[in-house]
């Protein structure tokens, strides 16, 4: 066995000759293989051990130091969790590799045990490695108990001086591990620094660095053709990060968002539901336990279908947040249904451009909502909705700021809130719902699934649902006062060669399943007759 290095004495110590290796843990290299953030932006990170991350005191801890993060280990966007890192100001941490990475960037940390266990024979090691053998741990309810006798601005620092006095050196001057003679361990340093692969895009597209004010999920599944215009629709929007939840595709939509990615527009996950959960509750599962989702002030789930069409102001959600946001929870926005405008069939092109007829006011019989919420006060979220409130109380309105019912919230099964018909309003914003688009589209969901995985037949033409939705009264161009932006901005995006690619390749993908899925005998088969079209 070649011995490279060790953590500490103690590992040491247990092996026979006592090898005269490096002591120390390569974690302490992470900031040259990976930049770090460039400006603080949290005024604490807090980092459990993965099998602490549910643990009773997290939460609790959370609530009482503003300006905090949740910071993940499990998450598998390495990048993205040290950029996280190290934007916070001191690092609390129950995880050895959490306190090692906080040495790496430079950063105070405390050792907290939340479960005041006598289990610190790794940490000693470390510890000693490093020549630190005065730090010390801290009890959950040391920590708890200090956080909320002093608050965000005493807590950290009746602790941390003992940790880390005024002198402490700044990231290029970290202490490096050692061995008992001093050897650094510079056969791991060498840097590897993640970038952007391909061209650069503008400012406008990349994701801001900075703790988000509104960020926007979405589930996808072969929506590949959508991709390019939903996105840019909902970045001029001003929505940053965008993260997207795909499962199971066949058209390559997941290749063209790991581009996206890849070029630093959007996140993307691609996930694989446990057996019996539907992808939707799976993705939104995924997107409450990611640190940079929870860490925004506001949040958003739509579907591929569905754009935000804010009508206040410069048609920003900013707008929107300004002027309903301040004394709300959770806002309410209402569906307004979008019908086929004529169009017989697909070819590809724009959705927004397209399908420009809607219903003309709200209807009694097609109400239905979405909702931007603030994700730290819910434990977990559906497709219409949050739930399971962390907090006793909180306020639900509509678009125009009017108080909506909240009970529906508290009910893990409702996806409807119980609202008065007066409190249904197209006022300063509402979800544009393409549900039908043209016939082909509409009936091409019934090969691809739902949002919850389900197969069926539900999809027919003439049916009460088709007729229910697929809306024609007015013409409603109004979510166009961004196009020209929107233009510019998918212009960006396919100057990649590798995005005009995998967008393509999906059209074509589609068109070729249509050919073979909608014969005429199929198509009569998913058109309704009889009772299912009456009403």
């Amino acid at each position: 066995m070649i011995l490279g290095a060790l953590r500490g004495p103690r590992t040491a110590s247990m092996i026979a000759g006592g090898p005269d290796v490096p002591l120390g843990e390569p974690g302490l290299f992470a900031s040259e293989r990976w930049l770090g953030a460039k400006e603080k932006r949290f005024r604490f990170g807090l980092l459990p051990h993965r099998s602490e991350l549910k643990h009773s005191a997290v939460r609790p801890l959370l609530e009482v130091l503003e300006g905090s993060i949740l910071i993940d280990v499990t998450d598998p966007d390495v990048a993205g969790t040290l950029k996280r890192l190290s934007s916070c100001e001191p690092i609390i941490s129950s995880s050895l590799h959490g306190l090692v990475l906080a040495e790496a960037y430079g950063i105070p940390s405390l050792f907290w045990n939340p479960q005041d266990e006598a289990h610190e024979w790794k940490y000693r090691d470390y510890f000693e490695g490093v020549r630190r053998e005065d730090y010390s741990a801290f009890a959950g309810e040391e920590i708890f108990g200090a956080a909320c006798a002093g608050g965000c601005d005493t807590m950290p620092f009746s602790l941390l001086d003992a940790q880390f006095p005024r002198s402490r050196p700044n990231r290029s001057a970290r202490r490096r591990p050692t061995g008992s003679r001093g050897k650094p361990l510079d056969h791991l340093s060498q840097p590897t620094r993640i970038r952007h692969q391909g061209m650069p895009m503008s400012q406008d597209l990349l994701l801001g660095p900075t703790q988000p004010r509104a960020a926007l999920i979405c589930c996808m599944r072969n929506e590949g053709m959508f991709v390019v215009e939903w996105v840019a629709h909902h970045r001029a929007a001003g929505f940053d990060p965008i993260t997207v939840y795909t499962n199971n595709c066949t058209d390559g939509s997941d290749r063209l968002l790991a581009r996206l990615q890849d070029l630093g527009v959007l996140r993307h996950v691609d996930h694989q539901p446990p057996q019996g959960t539907s992808p939707q509750l799976n993705a939104t599962r995924l997107a409450l336990a990611d640190p940079l989702i929870r860490s925004a002030e506001w949040l958003l789930h739509i579907d591929a279908d569905e754009f935000l069409d804010v009508s206040i102001g410069d048609g920003t959600v900013d707008e929107l947040l300004d002027s309903v946001g301040e004394n709300a929870d959770v806002i309410a926005l209402l569906w307004k249904l979008f019908g086929d405008n004529g169009l017989r069939e697909w070819n590809g092109g724009s959705v927004m451009q397209q399908f420009t007829r809607s219903q003309g006011q709200p209807m009694r019989r097609t109400v239905n909502h979405k909702s931007i919420f603030r994700p730290k006060l819910f434990g977990r979220c559906t497709d219409h909705m949050p739930k399971d409130p962390l907090v006793a109380e909180f306020r639900v309105v509509n678009s125009a700021g009017q108080m909506m019912p909240n009970a529906s919230v508290r009910k893990p099964s409702k996806s409807r809130y119980k609202a008065k018909f007066h409190q249904l309003t197209f006022a300063n914003a509402c979800l544009n719902h393409y549900a039908v688009k043209s016939p082909d589209l509409f009936l091409m969901k019934n090969d691809r699934g739902d949002g919850h995985g389900a197969q069926h037949s539900r999809y027919r033409l003439n049916s009460r649902l088709h007729r229910r939705y697929n809306r024609n009264e007015i013409e409603d161009r109004a979510i166009l006062r961004h196009w020209p932006r929107v233009v510019s901005l998918m212009e960006e995006m396919r100057s990649d060669p590798l995005v005009r690619k995998f967008e393509a390749q999906a059209l074509e993908t589609y068109l070729a399943r249509r050919a073979q899925v909608l014969t005429p005998e199929q198509i009569a088969r998913w058109t309704a007759t009889g009772e299912d079209s009456a009403g």
